[in-house]
């Protein structure tokens, strides 16, 4: 499944991670410059993998690759021990095909280390609940939400579920609580005393990471609309702002059918008085926890964009939630009608995952073996630049690509997904895109193109393809539009 989904390398928050771990090979103790290279759970392992298997490519997606069996595994070993080992297979299944998981498995990125790190504290926590001695088992929940935490700071959705818990007095006595806030900011305080003997400021991290980004979930919208596009910046369809995090959850290919299946399954699984009480409080407990994800994510539109990933945590939830609904309710009172959203959720995970933009620098790949073939400089757009400079690295080439204006007789590459994407970036964008747009009088040298999807065919011969926006077909047919090499004129 991993290959199937394989990506590797995007150029965008990974060049950052792996830049980071290239920062931790060659100058440690490093201290991060940017809020994705202060995230340790992600850039020390990608650091271990280029030391131990070199500076290629598939160096930088192991970590995440390996860090997601791993999380499969302890979710197959927590379900096995409080439900059924059959119920714990099913939920596995449906976990290691979901899109959004198996995809953000194949590259560096913070899903699979925020959700290990999350799910690990829900399990410990849920365990400490079944003990009468839970006191380590919730130190050890507060240290690994603590990694969460030091991943990515909207794991404060989870420290907002305990605190509610803490509140009503669920589960353990309340002063066990505060053992599992003992381990959190233990780990939590390790990164502030590191910080502080580096720079001699113990909130780095939180100057550099909170608020990072100017966040206008309403501005966007409206700049999908006057352009007139189906999709807005983060890839979800351009509606508004107070329904994208609900339009996403139930449309966008990361999710496949998940959420259109949770709805019905969290509210019996919620009411259902068929099921032991043990069951009952752990699908509960689920519940809340990825509602308060949800919200949490959701309500913070000041400060988090509407983007698929952070909704992980919940997702993970929903998986659990729907398999057991599938194996408790529908296969109890309908077994061929359970079997049928069975394989038929199993088969738009794998729908979805095929449609995935899995090699999103398809252009700035050919752009590389250009270079690796022929002598001299080729020019091109700063972001085309920018997004290639790690692979050119690794094939020694940095140096054979500018992003600068091309001079006369030179050889320029055209990649107008870039390019297009500046426009629409507006001032955000730091470069003239008009001034990188091929001219009339240049020569074509070559254009490289990628194959088409069996989607789009299909849809174009039974002249489907009309019947809905281009960006929408684009993404079904062919995502990634290649580029053009062209000799300027004088």
């Amino acid at each position: 499944m991993l290959a199937f989904a394989w990506v590797g390398y995007v150029g965008s928050d990974d060049h950052s991670y792996a830049r980071g771990a290239l920062g931790s090979l060659n100058r440690f103790p490093y201290v991060g410059e940017d809020h994705w290279t202060l995230r340790h759970t992600v850039v020390i392992p990608v650091a271990v993998s280029l030391a131990i298997f070199g500076m290629r490519e598939i160096s930088l997606g192991l970590p995440s690759a390996l860090l997601f069996l791993v999380i499969l595994g302890l979710n197959y070993r927590y379900l096995e021990r409080f439900l059924s080992p059959r119920f714990a297979l099913l939920a596995s299944t449906l976990m290691a095909t979901t899109p959004l998981f198996v995809v953000q498995a194949t590259f560096p990125q913070d899903v699979i280390a925020q959700l290990f790190a999350v799910s690990l504290s829900f399990w410990l926590f849920y365990s400490a609940t079944q003990c009468e001695r839970p006191g380590w088992l919730m130190f050890a929940a507060g240290v690994a939400t603590a990694f969460g935490w030091l991943t990515l700071e909207t794991t404060a959705g989870l420290v907002l579920f305990y605190g509610f818990l803490f509140l009503i007095g669920f589960g353990v006595f309340r002063r066990y609580y505060w053992v599992m806030a003992l381990g959190f900011v233990l780990v939590v305080g390790i990164e502030v005393g590191y910080f502080t003997a580096m720079t001699g400021d113990p909130f780095y991290r939180y100057r550099i990471d909170l608020f990072h980004d100017v966040v206008d979930r309403i501005g966007d919208a409206t700049a999908a609309i006057k352009f007139g596009m189906t999709l807005n910046l983060e890839g979800n369809l351009t509606v508004n702002p107070f329904l994208e995090p609900f339009v996403t959850l139930l449309v966008n290919q990361e999710f496949g059918l998940l959420f259109w299946a949770y709805i019905p399954a969290a509210a019996w699984a919620w009411r259902t008085k068929k099921i032991s009480m043990e069951d009952q409080r752990l699908l509960r407990l689920l519940i809340g926890f990825g509602l308060v994800w949800m919200a949490f994510v959701s309500l913070n539109a000041s400060v988090l964009y509407v983007v698929p990933r952070y909704y992980a945590p919940f997702s993970w939830t929903a998986v659990i939630i729907v398999a057991y609904w599938l194996s408790q309710f529908l296969f109890v009172r309908w077994p061929r009608l359970a079997l049928v959203a069975g394989i038929g959720l199993l088969a738009m995970n794998l729908l979805c995952v095929y449609l995935d933009n899995k090699n999103p620098l398809f252009a700035e790949r050919a752009l590389v073996e250009y270079v690796s073939r022929h002598p001299g400089i080729v020019y091109t757009d700063p972001m085309t630049m920018a997004r290639a400079r790690l692979l050119l690295e690794f094939r020694g080439s940095r140096n054979r690509v500018s992003g600068d204006l091309p001079a006369p007789d030179a050889v320029f590459y055209s990649n107008m997904k870039n390019i297009e994407r500046c426009r629409r970036n507006g001032d955000k964008c730091k470069w003239s895109w008009k001034q990188y747009v091929p001219k009339d009088s240049w020569f074509e040298l070559a254009r490289v193109e990628s194959d088409r999807k069996i989607t789009g065919i299909l849809l174009r011969l039974f002249s489907l393809d009309t019947t809905i926006s281009r960006e929408i077909f684009d993404r079904l047919d062919n995502p990634n539009p290649g580029g053009t090499f062209y000799l300027t004129s004088r």
